[in-house]
C-alpha cells in the first residue's frame, strides 16, 4: 500500500475513534459526534478501495515532495474533523466520500500550485 495513503487512512481512522470518545465525554452533543465517527469510517473504507495510484495520492505527495507548507496539512485536518459532524443521520450533504476525495484533491492541487 502506498504510504501517503496509509498516512491518511490512519488519520481518518483515528478521528473517528476521537469522535466516539467525544460522544461518551459530550453526551450531550452525541449524535453528532457519533453520525461523524460512522461517516468517518464510512470515508475510511472508500479511501481504502481507492487504487494507491489515484490522483488524490498522487497529488499529496506531490505536495510532500515539493515541501507544500504545513498549512496544507492543517486543512486537511479540519476537513477531517468536521466530516459528517453537521450533517443527519444516513446520506446528506456533508457525507459523501466521493465529494470529501475531489475536495481533497482539489486542495493539494492548489497548495501544489502554490508551493512550485
Amino acid at each position: 500500500m502506498n504510504l501517503i495513503k496509509e498516512v491518511l487512512l490512519s488519520s481518518i481512522k483515528n478521528t473517528a475513534d476521537w469522535r466516539g470518545c467525544k460522544a461518551v465525554e459530550y453526551p450531550e452533543d452525541a449524535l453528532r459526534n457519533n453520525n461523524s465517527s460512522d461517516a468517518l469510517l464510512i470515508l475510511h473504507t472508500h479511501v481504502e478501495a481507492l487504487p494507491d495510484d489515484h490522483s488524490l495520492f498522487q497529488v499529496m505527495e506531490k505536495c510532500v515532495v515539493a515541501g507544500a507548507p504545513l498549512t496544507v496539512y492543517e486543512k486537511e485536518n479540519y476537513m477531517i474533523s468536521r466530516y459528517g459532524f453537521f450533517r443527519d443521520p444516513g446520506p446528506g450533504p456533508g457525507a459523501d466520500p466521493e465529494e470529501f476525495v475531489c475536495e481533497l484533491t482539489a486542495l493539494y492541487e492548489q497548495e501544489g500550485r502554490e508551493a512550485e
